[in-house]
């Protein structure tokens, strides 16, 4: 078919709804459409692209936000192990120093025990000595039997609650740390060493001059007596010293085993943020 001319040039206006020229070729309504879809194709591409970068976009702000939150909770992490750190280190020395002073205290015990033990062994020749005198009393007091038997009573029961004493002093003395107490209990036994010097020299005097004191022998049975109610008081004063130390040294005992299970709860802290550590590292 052939194509018209107008005016010397090619019309391409034309159409088949046109009268008169449906026997010619159409060329623009096809070029119409490849158009239309070239212009689709792309208006799709776009949307395509530009749904995939905001996603890529949002993606992206997702990462860096959790990149930023992980950074922060590595930080936190480090601040809160360097924490930890020092404060199992502050622990150690706490025990380290505890340790210096359970070894520091057990040495001047060990010391104060060798003194009251020399102590006791004095107190014990001055009991010998005075039973001495106390049997020698009673051969020339054989007219007073009465009374120099009632004297030996109260002396043997004085004896035993110094015994009893004795035994309660060197329970003492196995409790570690308690020098103070112990310094209290020699300067108890100076005093009570002292007091039988004085009952040994009166004994004496009283030897010489028992025939003419018969009297006397009634105050000093009082005496005596006194005597006995004071040790008496004073065992009962050792009884609380003791149970109150044993109170401090079941307390010691609790606290010591209250910091062994926080530094094992502290280690175990550690080691779990160290793998934290590690595994935040490693991401």
């Amino acid at each position: 078919m052939a194509i018209t001319r107008s005016e010397g040039f090619v019309d391409l206006r034309v159409s088949p709804s046109v009268s008169g020229r449906s026997d010619e070729d159409s060329v623009w309504p096809s070029f119409t459409d490849i158009m239309t879809v070239v212009v689709l194709i792309f208006l799709v591409s776009l949307v395509v692209i530009l749904m995939r970068n905001t996603e890529l976009v949002a993606q992206l702000s997702e990462s860096v936000s959790q990149k930023q939150a992980m950074t922060t909770q590595q930080g936190d992490l480090e601040l809160r192990i360097a924490s930890l750190g020092d404060e199992i280190a502050h622990l150690r020395v706490a025990l380290n120093q505890t340790e210096v002073d359970r070894l520091a205290a057990e040495q001047k015990t060990q010391l104060k025990e060798g003194e009251i033990s020399a102590l006791l062994d004095d107190v014990s020749a001055l009991k010998q000595l005075r039973a001495q005198l106390a049997s020698e009393k009673a051969t020339l007091a054989e007219q007073k039997a009465g009374l120099g038997e009632k004297l030996t009573t109260v002396t043997g029961e004085k004896e035993q609650l110094v015994g009893q004493k004795a035994a309660l002093l060197i329970t003492q003395q196995q409790l570690k740390g308690q020098v103070e107490s112990l310094e209290q209990t020699r300067e108890t036994l100076q005093g009570e060493v002292a007091e039988l010097v004085v009952t040994r020299d009166r004994l004496a005097s009283e030897k010489a001059t028992l025939a003419e004191e018969k009297a006397g022998l009634g105050e000093k049975l009082t005496t005596v007596t006194g005597e006995k109610e004071q040790l008496v008081g004073q065992k009962a004063a050792l009884l609380i010293t003791q149970q109150q130390l044993k109170g401090q040294v079941e307390s010691l005992e609790q606290t010591r085993e209250t910091l062994q299970g926080e530094v094992a709860e502290l280690v175990v802290t550690r080691d779990r943020l160290a793998s934290e550590k590690a595994t935040l590292a490693e991401e």
